[in-house]
């Protein structure tokens, strides 16, 4: 337990450090590991509590793994719909600092590049408006670079307004209405992400295949601990 929480904060911690990254999911894994080595330096500690709030406590944790393991297989599940040759891809935004793509867009980009150039008839939209610290839009940056990288700009169409996911998947649907792609989509996004955008897709009336990115792993943790409040939220809505 201890070695198991000291990992878990040190991974979580990575990203403040590397990327300035400081968001609920690394809080709360920090936090969690936290709580795991005090546990391994003092097993048995919730004997001292009163009767009731360490069963309440059992109970809690019990739940929440539940919870984690249910979003996660979903995650997992949401992955495998494989595309079809012609589907058009939808890129989701991230991150851009200044004119350069994060290292989760590069990620997505790379993803995206490889699908279209494996499905030569299939076309994209790049999805993602401009953030307050970006110098350009997210569909911008995807667009140059992708272009760059040798991918045919006319089978590129950007949508450059959006500011959530709900909105990618939205904003992305008037792009490929107005210029007649095919309405089966696939979702580009790190393999995280993918679970919760498909669930928007779905409401869009949208059905979805899955290009997932592969997420650097000392980032996974703290985007993959986010994005299970993330899915939280969505069933509320």
């Amino acid at each position: 337990m201890t070695v198991a929480g000291t990992v878990i904060f040190v991974w979580c911690l990575l990203p403040v450090f590397t990327g300035k990254i400081l968001n609920i999911g690394n809080a709360t894994g920090m936090a969690a590991g936290v709580v795991m080595l005090l546990t391994g330096i003092r097993p048995g500690w919730t004997g001292h509590l009163p009767v009731a709030l360490g069963v309440g406590i059992k109970v809690l944790v019990a739940l929440i793994c539940a919870l984690v393991v249910t979003e996660s297989a979903l995650m997992v599940r949401a992955c495998m719909r494989k595309p079809g040759e012609d589907d058009t891809l939808v890129v989701l935004g991230c991150t851009v600092y200044g004119e350069t793509p994060s290292r989760m867009l590069y990620e997505r980009i790379h993803a995206a590049e490889d699908y279209l150039r494996t499905h030569p008839q299939a076309k994209a939209v790049l999805s993602g408006g401009q953030g307050k610290e970006e110098k350009i839009s997210e569909a911008g940056a995807m667009y140059r670079t992708m272009v760059d990288d040798g991918i045919d700009a006319s089978r590129l169409f950007m949508e450059a307004r959006s500011t959530s996911t709900r909105e990618n998947l939205d904003f992305s649907l008037q792009v490929i209405r107005e210029h007649q792609l095919n309405e089966h989509i696939a979702i580009a996004t790190n393999e995280f992400h993918m679970y919760r955008a498909g669930v928007i897709a779905e409401k869009l009336g949208l059905s979805y295949a899955a290009v997932p990115a592969h997420t650097s792993w000392w980032l996974f943790a703290t985007f993959y601990i986010r994005e299970l409040y993330g899915i939280l939220h969505e069933w509320t809505q």
